[in-house]
């Protein structure tokens, strides 16, 4: 019989949930979650918001540089991105980063949880 502990890389919950937040404006890009030495930061949830009068296009999650979503976000409106697993970080110590189109006078609040583990 197989021991779980050795085929599966469980999540130990206590202690190691981290949130995050960011707005980003009119085509910048802003770090949402900085990289930790020797950690990986997998993504439960993450939320956009858009508080303008114009649809956001393009909003763009990144791992470390690497696309991970795309999402447009409604006038006013939410977007929240739930997932099953924790969608896991590429690289050990990579930034969470998110960046918007150059669409004047709009901005976009993100919100994000993360389970923070050891390779």
């Amino acid at each position: 019989m197989r021991d779980i502990n050795t085929t599966f890389k469980g999540y130990e919950v206590k202690g190691l949930l981290v949130t995050a937040y960011v707005q980003v404006t009119t085509g910048t890009s802003a770090v949402l979650l900085a990289g930790e030495t020797g950690y990986f930061h997998d993504i439960i949830e993450v939320s956009f918001a858009n508080n303008s009068t114009v649809v956001v296009t393009n909003v763009t999650l990144k791992d470390d540089g690497t696309t991970v979503r795309v999402v447009d976000v409604p006038v006013d409106d939410t977007v929240q991105i739930v997932e099953p697993l924790p969608f896991p970080q590429g690289a050990i110590g990579g930034a969470w980063t998110v960046d918007i189109d150059d669409i004047s006078g709009t901005s976009v609040d993100v919100t994000g949880l993360f389970i923070r583990r050891k390779p």
